[in-house]
Formats: structure tokens, C-alpha cells, sequence
């Protein structure tokens, strides 16, 4: 009988064996590796694209803080530009209230029987130093301004009588004090 020997086939099945298992752990091995580096590389396009997007919209920032200082630059000037303006309407507005008062002073003199010496105003108080022919006409005088709309109370500060032996005349000294009656704004 013959004998085959197959031991050394078998050897050789189980070393091609091993090979194919080693080629296959290499080959999944680089595979491996070839997938991370490719994942790796679009990683970093990826990283590369969003700072290249970072650096544009760093840029784009800047540009609109200068806009935006610019406004806030301008917004100020507005500001200022509106404050002007209401103080001019102030002023418009109440650029004749001086002159209604004096108009008011005037119409309230009793004729050739009172004069100012002296007249201030400082937009709430009015000081008149004057002249009148007796205390009647100066208590005349005070009743006219009380019932002015522009004047609020009237105080007599002083009152003397004064001889003017020059003209054989008596006349009475005064000093008033008016408080205005301011009108009230608007808002």
C-alpha cells in the first residue's frame, strides 16, 4: 500500500492560512489607518474653512463697530443739536412774557399820579422804586397789579413821604416787590 504523506500539505494550508489572516489584519490595519487619515484631513479643511470664515466675519465686526461708533457719534450730535432746539423754543416762546408784564406795569399806573424811578426784573420777581402823589395812589396802583393776570402778589417793601420844599410838594417814596406768575410748560 501506498502512503501519502499529507502532513506537509497540511502545513502549507495552514501557513498560506496565516498569510491570508496577516494580509487581511495589514490590509484592515491600513484600511484603518487610511480612513483616520482621511477623516483627519477633512477635519482639518474643515477647521481651515471655519477659521477662514472666523477671520471674514472679524473683519466684517470691525467694519460695523466703525459704523457703529459713527452712530453713536451721530446719535450725540442729535442729542445736543435737539437741546439747542428746545432752548431756542423756549426762548421763542417765552421771548414776549417780558414784554407782557411791562405792558401790564404800564396799563396799571394811575396817570400823572405815579412814576418809576427804578424797575428790575430778574424772570420771577419785579423790584419798581418809584414816586406817587399820596398813599391812596400807590394802594391804587398795588390793587390794578393784583388783579393782573401776569402778576402773582404784590408787597410793599417801603413807603416815605418826601417834602420838596422846592416845589412845595409832598410825595411818597415806595418800593414794591412783585412775584411773576411764571406759565407752567407743556410737556
Amino acid at each position: 500500500m501506498i502512503r501519502i504523506n499529507l502532513l506537509p500539505a497540511r502545513i502549507e494550508k495552514r501557513k498560506e492560512n496565516i498569510k491570508r489572516q496577516i494580509s487581511i489584519y495589514l490590509l484592515s490595519i491600513i484600511f484603518v489607518l487610511l480612513c483616520c487619515f482621511y477623516l483627519n484631513q477633512m477635519q482639518t479643511q474643515k477647521i481651515k474653512r471655519l477659521e477662514a470664515i472666523k477671520e471674514e466675519k472679524k473683519k466684517e465686526l470691525r467694519k460695523y463697530q466703525r459704523i457703529n461708533r459713527k452712530i453713536r457719534e451721530l446719535q450725540a450730535k442729535i442729542r445736543e443739536y435737539q437741546k439747542k432746539i428746545d432752548v431756542i423754543k423756549k426762548i421763542a416762546k417765552y421771548r414776549l412774557e417780558p414784554i407782557k408784564i411791562l405792558d401790564e406795569l404800564v396799563m396799571a399806573i394811575p396817570r400823572d399820579r405815579l412814576w418809576f424811578d427804578s424797575l428790575s426784573y430778574n424772570g420771577k420777581k419785579i423790584f419798581i422804586n418809584g414816586g406817587a402823589k399820596d398813599n391812596d395812589t400807590v394802594a391804587l396802583f398795588m390793587k390794578r397789579l393784583k388783579s393782573m393776570p401776569h402778576i402773582k402778589d404784590v408787597i410793599l417793601r417801603e413807603t416815605k413821604l418826601v417834602k420838596l420844599d422846592k416845589y412845595k410838594l409832598n410825595i411818597r417814596e415806595f418800593s414794591l416787590e412783585c412775584d411773576i406768575n411764571v406759565p407752567k410748560e407743556k410737556k
